[in-house]
């Protein structure tokens, strides 16, 4: 999008696939503006700003951090010791980003050295780098273990269900097990086990929407289930089906 976007306004591009060889086509060619992720082989982004403004003869020129992973709350201490003082977050509106580049050409060549020695300006790298591979390794570790417990009531939820299934098995009769619901809560327990939602059911038996949701609850009540779904999967596993969904 950023290529194609800035072609269409007649700008004349160099792209590089990765921060070494940005260098050496910033070198060769010394264009105007220079817009560039921060995570990058070879060298980042900051890296390749730092690398740019200690060359005597380039530290002029534009530099813009264009990326999502960092934010510019985060990253602005680091890009201004690189002499960066322009930052766009993707995904950037269309228009911003080319109202910026403009505002940069307008700026024009702008003598700006690196604020602070190389060892410094490791320093910084690595403690910045580093605080963000930690936030997105505890990001993962949450994510995991989202899926884990996801997982756990999966499998919870097998387990229900086969328990349900085999209770039909060697329980008392159907009618006996449904006997704590009212005829209109067993009307709306077999449209439950075709899996139609509050608005269908309420079609189908001519009455409002709030008013099968208060059946619903009251279902999921008396059979000691946790929600609709369940509830469902009771009536199924237990044969409670309307006549048209039972096979031949």
């Amino acid at each position: 999008m950023l290529k194609a976007l800035l072609r269409h306004s007649k700008h004349e591009l160099w792209e590089a696939s990765d921060g070494g060889e940005a260098k050496a086509l910033a070198l060769a060619h010394r264009p105007d503006v220079i817009i560039s992720d921060i995570v990058m082989p070879t060298l980042d982004g900051y890296q390749l700003a730092y690398e740019l403004a200690s060359n005597y003869e380039f530290c002029g020129h534009s530099f813009i951090l264009y990326s999502a992973t960092y934010l510019p709350s985060e990253a602005k201490v680091l890009a201004a010791v690189c002499g960066v003082r322009f930052f766009l977050t993707k995904p950037t509106d269309p228009i911003l980003l080319l109202h910026t580049v403009s505002e940069v050409l307008k700026l024009g060549m702008t003598k700006r050295e690196p604020v602070c020695t190389r060892d410094e300006f490791l320093g910084l790298h690595a403690r910045l780098t580093s605080d963000k591979l930690a936030e997105k390794v505890a990001e993962l570790d949450r994510q995991i273990a989202g899926r884990r417990s996801m997982e756990a009531e999966n499998e919870k939820l097998v387990e229900e269900l086969k328990s349900a299934a085999a209770g039909s098995e060697t329980s008392v009769g159907k009618s006996d097990i449904l006997n704590p619901l009212s005829a209109r809560e067993r009307e709306v327990l077999l449209h439950l086990t075709t899996g139609l939602s509050n608005r269908e059911i309420a079609e189908i038996l001519f009455v409002g929407e709030g008013t099968v949701k208060t059946h619903v609850e009251h279902i999921i009540r008396k059979l000691g289930v946790n929600d609709r779904f369940k509830a469902a999967a009771w009536g199924f596993r237990h044969g409670f089906l309307p006549p048209e969904s039972v096979g031949d």
